[in-house]
């Protein structure tokens, strides 16, 4: 983070610099610096030199953690001003038992620290001119920021999402990230409902949007696909007159995105199946990569992807259109693509005990992510093949039907192990497609998974271990692999 002063901050968010222990606010002394550094939001990861913001949460209030903070070197806290007065008292309390603060320790009143976060990196981001990428969609939101990033990174520093953070906590922090050194960020918008979008795009201001795709995920809370494209849209509707939007040419919701873009659209994905501007061609996937065209705005890019998937092919394209508005040439793209590694748990090739192949997709799941997996596990070598499928949660109303159509796509498999209680249907799916019922196994949990895949797991077999990350099915794979194992491989998307 480039050095913001006390004054700007409380100017962006709108808060007023309260004195500590009653004594006038002062910006520099001693050794403290008129300027803070970082912007930090955990006492437990706090840098020196930060302003702390005090977040509440359902089983938290970080207004508890203010003296605390300024006792591991913050300069300032961020805290509400309905909050204001107990938060003196517990650093007048800290004081009197000898733990004085930092004689620059400023409190910055605001009415709510959560959209101060926002303001703060709304008006922080604004002080750059770097190109933002923003990018949603309901499943390969984390391998495209990913190959997007790696593609940009030919050119210089580029700033992106790390781990998880991509919410209204995590998408400021990001941000914060950015330095005059940087040439671009890639920033990461999930959704939990109608509204979302907007507000993470409001504080990012992209210039180029993408939408990986319109699928099931969440339809729990917004009802149908329909109302999930309109969410995922209001990232369009944000994105200027001179940006671009990047579309899957053969989503259904098409359309309707269009009517959300007052920008130039691109459009991505494969040769045979419709116009595309970014299309993937020539695909041939193997065991741990894929390697392919891409005809690209008139050009065409030979690619080596250290993933395979036609759905990391298909992320690639989305990524590449997206890289080229930026400013990423052919060769950049090749290089990049080439080069792209992801995060762990997802579709992680991990070597188990007795040569099994362990497939680490643990992370998120919805029918059509399970549906790549189980394509991919199809092409690993392995004397049999074994699916350890679990829970997808949040497909409301669609949850019957999306469990059952998981079930059908895994009937071809040597093995199938069901887990958990939405998971009976991928079983009943499963067995009305054909699978006999010998080669199904069903129970309630992951320590139960482990203890089935321990029982029937062969040597040589390859196994595919996915569901959505509340099932907590990393455990059957610590289980399954050596305990010396780092997990490391290849990984394909969100």
């Amino acid at each position: 983070m480039e050095p913001v002063s006390l004054e700007a901050i409380a100017g962006a968010t709108g808060g007023s610099l309260q004195p500590v222990r009653g004594r006038p606010v002062v910006e520099t002394a001693g050794n403290w610096p008129l300027f803070i550094s970082s912007v930090c939001t955990d006492t437990r990861a706090l840098t020196p030199g930060c302003v702390f913001v005090a977040l509440k949460g359902p089983s938290f209030d970080g207004h508890r953690f203010v003296a605390d903070a300024f006792q591991r070197g913050a300069v300032a806290a961020l805290v509400e001003r309905a909050q204001l007065d107990a938060v003196q008292a517990d650093v007048q309390a800290g004081e009197n038992g000898q733990q004085t603060p930092p004689p620059t320790a400023t409190l910055i009143a605001v009415d709510d620290t959560l959209l101060a976060l926002g303001d703060l990196a709304r008006w922080y981001r604004s002080r750059f001119g770097v190109p933002v990428v923003g990018i949603t969609g309901s499943v390969g939101k984390t391998s495209t920021k990913e190959m997007v990033a790696a593609i940009l990174g030919q050119r210089g520093a580029v700033v992106s999402t790390a781990a998880n953070y991509n919410n209204e906590i995590g998408l400021p922090l990001t941000l914060f990230g950015v330095r005059a050194e940087h040439s671009a960020a890639v920033v990461e918008m999930a959704m939990r409902g109608s509204g979302q979008i907007r507000y993470l795009a409001e504080i990012a201001q992209p210039q180029i949007g993408v939408i990986t795709n319109i699928g099931t995920s969440h339809l729990e809370l917004l009802g149908s696909r329909e109302a999930i494209a309109r969410a995922k849209g209001e990232l369009l509707e944000l994105l200027p007159e001179t940006g671009m939007a990047v579309l899957p040419a053969s989503d259904g919701f098409l359309p309707l995105l269009r009517t959300l873009c007052r920008s130039r659209v691109a459009t991505f994905g494969f040769a045979g199946e419709g116009a595309a501007d970014v299309a993937v061609a020539q695909l041939d996937i193997r065991p741990t990569e894929s390697h392919f065209v891409l005809e690209a705005f008139g050009e065409r890019i030979p690619v080596r992807l250290p993933l395979p998937g036609r759905h990391n092919a298909l992320n690639a394209a989305a990524a590449a259109a997206a890289a080229l508005q930026a400013g990423a040439s052919a060769r950049d793209v090749a290089a990049g693509l080439n080069a792209v590694s992801l995060p762990g748990m997802r579709m992680q090739v991990v070597r188990g005990a007795d040569g099994v192949m362990i497939l680490n997709d643990v992370y998120n799941a919805s029918p059509s992510s399970m549906a790549a997996a189980l394509e991919h596990l199809r092409h690993l070598p392995g004397k049999r093949h074994v699916a350890i499928l679990g829970d997808m949660l949040e497909l409301g109303a669609e949850s019957e039907a999306g469990h059952r159509e998981t079930g059908a796509a895994a009937a071809w498999v040597d093995l199938l192990i069901a887990v958990g209680e939405r998971a009976r249907e991928i079983a009943a799916g499963a067995a009305a497609a054909g699978l006999p019922a010998e080669r199904i196994h069903r129970c309630d949990d992951a320590e139960a998974a482990l203890s089935l895949a321990r029982a029937h797991v062969k040597p040589g077999d390859a196994v595919l271990v996915k569901a959505s990350r509340g099932m907590q099915l990393e455990i059957v794979v610590a289980g399954l692999s050596p305990r010396d194992e780092g997990g490391e491989g290849t990984t394909a998307h969100e």
